[in-house]
């Protein structure tokens, strides 16, 4: 019965050492193994900082303004001309035509009858006599008349009219940029460490149940 105990407690003691140096180790794998992870994403960050800081020349600011040409048009007056009134003299060749009277001379003879009879016996004596008969004719007299016509005056009037304006208008656009960053290699990593630190946890547990059971059973 003493033998037995003692070799259940030498068992005993024996699988509690190798429980606590695998325990050790484990423990000391994690933390070696969190800590390569924590200066890698601290790197990372680091690397990402700086280069916002002075890749994009931000510095602090983690944004920027983006800006745009607008176009504005407006209407100036100017001076195209001038316009003024001058008044000059034509002379015109005018015809018309206008009706002129004129006397001519003309001979009537008649015979005596007892109608005039005593007007003839009252005359001189046969001898020389003379008569005259003054002869009227009408002339066309020109002469001119300023009358006034009309009244000319200068006014303006505003017509509108339509004109296409081309423009050139520039425009700021943003795009991302990332520069030493690769976003499935951090998942997949993340993902490999995870799954063997599980694989190795549950390697671990069975070790230690294995060895504790073989213990027991011992």
């Amino acid at each position: 019965a003493r033998a037995s105990e003692r070799t259940t407690e030498h068992t005993t003691e024996r699988t509690t050492g190798r429980t606590g140096e695998r325990d050790g180790g484990w423990t000391g794998e994690r933390a070696a193994e969190r800590g390569e992870r924590g200066g890698q994403w601290s790197g990372e960050r680091s690397r990402t900082g700086a280069g916002m800081g002075t890749g994009t020349g931000m510095g602090r600011d983690d944004a920027m303004t983006r800006s745009e040409e607008r176009l504005h048009i407006g209407v100036e007056s100017r001076e195209v001309g001038r316009a003024r009134l001058r008044k000059y003299v034509v002379t015109e060749e005018v015809e018309q035509t206008v009706p002129l009277r004129h006397d001519e001379v003309r001979v009537e003879r008649e015979p005596i009858t007892d109608a005039n009879r005593d007007a003839a016996l009252t005359g001189p004596e046969i001898g020389e006599a003379e008569y005259e008969v003054v002869l009227h004719e009408e002339r066309p007299v020109v002469e001119t008349e300023t009358v006034p016509v009309e009244r000319v005056r200068l006014t303006t009037e505003e017509h509108i009219s339509e004109e296409t304006v081309r423009a050139r208008l520039r425009k700021e656009h943003i795009k991302g940029e990332t520069e030493g960053f690769d976003e499935t290699t951090r998942d997949a990593g993340d993902t490999g460490d995870t799954g063997d630190i599980g694989s190795r946890r549950g390697r671990g547990d069975r070790d230690d149940r294995g060895d504790m059971g073989r213990g027991r059973r011992l």
